[in-house]
């Protein structure tokens, strides 16, 4: 699917609703340090996915993701994701 440029993603605190797959274009991870305040933390592109943290069962979003440019993703449900990668044998988290 397409984003758009500065599309929030997900928000610190708050139910990651989706994972990311990136195809085209990056992410900007960013850390909430005073009110509206932000920091650049990470960055997202096609060699890694936005919301690996769900995998472990980690429901929200630790850091604000925003869409840097024209980007393209795969997107996944993150339930149905968390419980596909735990059912895995080679992924199980004990």
């Amino acid at each position: 699917m397409a984003l758009t440029p500065a599309e929030a993603l997900c928000e610190p605190r708050k139910p990651m609703r989706h994972v990311h797959f990136h195809t085209k274009g990056f992410i900007s991870q960013l850390a909430v340090i005073e009110g509206s305040l932000s920091v650049e933390v990470g960055m997202v592109g096609s060699e890694v996915m936005l919301g690996a943290h769900a995998a472990l069962g980690v429901a929200t979003a630790p850091l604000q993701a925003l869409v840097q440019g024209v980007a393209m993703t795969l997107r996944l449900s993150a339930v149905p994701f968390k419980k596909q990668w735990q059912a895995a044998r080679c992924c199980r988290v004990s």
